[in-house]
């Protein structure tokens, strides 16, 4: 279960995320390479995989979050037209890429503030379409987004 830290953000799974509410009209499932996968009924935004940081660590980047995010609201998802397919092969998803308001300029002012690189900056997505009994497949860097997805187009 998620632990709301306020009305926008959540931690569940060792993630911090945002919840996201994408506008589309889905399919309830869809088939790809011979798997169905199905709409999920809760999609999200990860933003930082608190699990890899100290608890230490995590204190300061959520406490610099609410500060921040007084300031500079961290709370509008823009999302594109970008879907892909993502394939670690063992598992398919769907996701949709996307921007979120003031989360790039968050990154920048932690890693400017205590050290470089304290967060590393992941592609912003939704995850849109799982396996039945897959919840999804990290996507934490460029690198993974290059290696284990393809551009989709069924939607």
């Amino acid at each position: 279960m998620a632990k709301i830290i306020n009305n926008k953000f959540q931690i569940g799974e060792g993630y911090l995320y945002l919840p996201a509410y994408p506008s589309g009209q889905y399919l309830p499932e869809l088939t790809v390479d011979d798997k169905t996968l199905y709409l999920k009924d809760e999609f999200h935004v990860s933003l930082i995989k608190l699990k890899n940081y100290s608890d230490d660590k995590q204190k300061l980047i959520l406490q610099e979050l609410k500060q921040f995010n007084q300031k500079f609201p961290i709370d509008i998802i823009t999302y594109s037209e970008e879907y892909r397919l993502v394939n670690n092969g063992k598992h398919q998803s769907i996701i949709q890429m996307c921007s979120v308001q003031n989360w790039a300029d968050f990154e920048r002012h932690v890693n400017d503030t205590y050290q470089p690189n304290l967060l590393l900056s992941h592609p912003t997505h939704v995850t849109l379409y799982t396996e039945k009994s897959h919840t999804g497949i990290g996507l934490n860097s460029s690198f993974a987004i290059e290696e284990n997805t393809v551009l989709f187009d069924r939607l």
